[in-house]
């Protein structure tokens, strides 16, 4: 398995409006790999998307996001993915981030053996509710 590592650090400003329970995504974060032969694969550190690089069948990729509240209320927070591989994609648990501190979020990208040589695209959604 092939583990690399980076790091991307979103701040988000809240005003009132986050107070209550949000239907749409807060911030939508694009991913995007690369399928390719075991030889090819290389990283990929873009901080302005998850790019989890070129990825080889049967190996997992793990990258970290940064969140950061700057409201003045104590927030949750939660991540959901779409695009066609969005069931390879694994997001964790909702989190509580108190006002003006950060927490890291892993998301872990696991490539079946028997997946497609291509490029596969999609979307991280960043849900937040403040009390």
């Amino acid at each position: 398995m092939v583990a690399k590592k980076a790091v991307i650090v979103i701040i988000f400003s809240f005003f009132l409006m986050f107070s209550g329970c949000l239907s749409k995504p807060s911030e939508t974060i694009s991913y995007n790999f690369n399928v390719v032969e075991p030889h090819d694969i290389g990283p990929n550190v873009d901080t302005n998307a998850l790019n989890f690089g070129s990825v080889g069948p049967g190996s997992s990729v793990t990258r970290f996001l940064t969140l950061t509240n700057t409201n003045e209320k104590t927030c949750s927070f939660s991540l959901s993915s779409d695009g066609e591989a969005s069931r390879w994609l694994f997001v964790p648990d909702p989190k509580t981030i108190k006002s003006f501190e950060s927490e890291e979020f892993e998301i872990t990208l696991k490539v079946p053996f028997d997946a497609r040589k291509k490029h596969y695209l999609g979307n991280v959604f960043v849900f937040v509710k403040c009390r």
